[in-house]
């Protein structure tokens, strides 16, 4: 596993692997789900037994080279490989499917074109299938972190993405033809909120 690999599952994983949890939980046995950065695979491998018990298969993208080399072996590690195949490949060039589920774990605000991959994405599904959304908001604008967040990368390694606002997230699913039918605050704090936020097509 590379440096960078091991850094983006110290900063991430004990987030993010209870967030697939959240979501993997609300899929019917048989899904067939499109994991939109799947980073460096391990959220989704702790949760392997759900996947296997359930017959859950998921195609995993994402466009870092490093995180995907760590995905693809740690699949082959947990016997998964039955279940997930991973690809370096962005949404926007992907064109696989139908899908009953698409999952964006936090990176949603990492696309540079949210409108057209929501369009995008939405193609790739089957005509009942749901979008999952898991991610931090800001209720008000914080200009303090608008200059940090992208910042983050320099330090960290990990690209944190733009900070993400209620309002305007909601307004970009309107634009993409997705209607909200679940949104459960996971964690929240002064001015924030982890969400998890399921959208179907209208």
């Amino acid at each position: 596993m590379s440096i960078r690999s091991r850094i983006y599952d110290w900063f991430l994983l004990p987030l993010t692997s209870r967030w697939y949890g959240e979501v993997l939980n609300r899929l019917s046995p048989g899904s067939k789900l499109l994991d939109i950065g799947i980073g460096t695979g391990g959220a989704l491998a702790s949760h392997a037994g759900l996947l296997k018990s359930r017959g859950i298969h998921v195609t995993g993208l994402d466009i870092d080279p490093a995180y995907v080399r760590t995905a693809i072996a740690r699949m082959a590690r947990e016997a998964l490989t039955e279940y997930v195949e991973v690809r370096l490949e962005p949404i926007q060039h992907h064109q696989g499917g139908p899908y009953d589920a698409a999952y964006f774990s936090g990176s949603f605000m990492l696309m540079p074109d949210p409108d057209a991959v929501l369009r995008h994405v939405r193609e790739r599904l089957t005509g009942s299938g749901r979008v999952f959304f898991t991610q931090s908001f800001q209720r008000r604008r914080s200009p303090v972190l608008e200059w940090i967040k992208p910042r983050l990368r320099r330090v960290t390694t990990v690209d944190f993405g733009q900070v993400s606002y209620e309002e305007s997230f909601f307004k970009q699913l309107q634009r993409g033809g997705l209607d909200v039918i679940e949104d459960r605050t996971l964690r929240q704090g002064p001015g924030w909120s982890q969400r998890l936020i399921v959208a179907e097509r209208r």
